[in-house]
């Protein structure tokens, strides 16, 4: 069920306001962390989930998606491998309609599985894509990663 990424798919993603960070972690270095900080100096209200920690920043991390009200808009899914497709379905029973998948489906059988559940379910997903490189006046390297991508035609169309 393998479909290409689209720019239609990543603007109706980044066209939330509300998105969950699952799999944050407790390393303020950690990529995780990054793509958080990075979304909220733009102006998206980021909320953390990681069953294993109570506080990220001072925030609450939530342990279910289930436990979030009003419901997210969007979850970037940075989980184990082992974890993606039970993450992925608790988003889609609890209505997540936008899912961002930081590996692609070559990735393992649990991200292709995760990813075919998101599609099949009508959600919009994005996958295999770096967010950072999607958002406006980030630096240097992620805007060097998407001219990257543009010249050698791999960027999403």
């Amino acid at each position: 069920m393998t479909a290409p990424v689209t720019m239609e798919s990543v603007r109706g993603f980044l066209n939330v306001h509300r998105i969950v960070i699952a799999g944050a972690s407790r390393n303020p270095q950690d990529y995780s962390r990054s793509v958080a900080r990075e979304l909220e100096q733009r102006g998206y209200e980021v909320l953390y989930l990681n069953p294993g920690v109570d506080a990220i920043d001072g925030k609450v991390s939530y342990s279910s998606v289930h436990a979030i009200t009003p419901v997210p808009e969007g979850v970037i899914l940075l989980v184990p491998e082992g974890r993606v497709l039970e993450t992925a379905k608790e988003c889609l029973n609890a209505g997540v309609r936008h899912l961002w998948f930081r590996h692609g489906e070559k990735t393992s059988e649990g991200y292709r599985a995760g990813i075919d559940a998101a599609r099949a379910a009508g959600a919009n997903v994005v996958s295999g894509e770096c967010p950072l490189m999607f958002l406006p006046d980030v630096a240097w390297i992620h805007r060097a990663h998407r001219y990257l991508r543009q010249v050698t035609g791999t960027l999403p169309g």
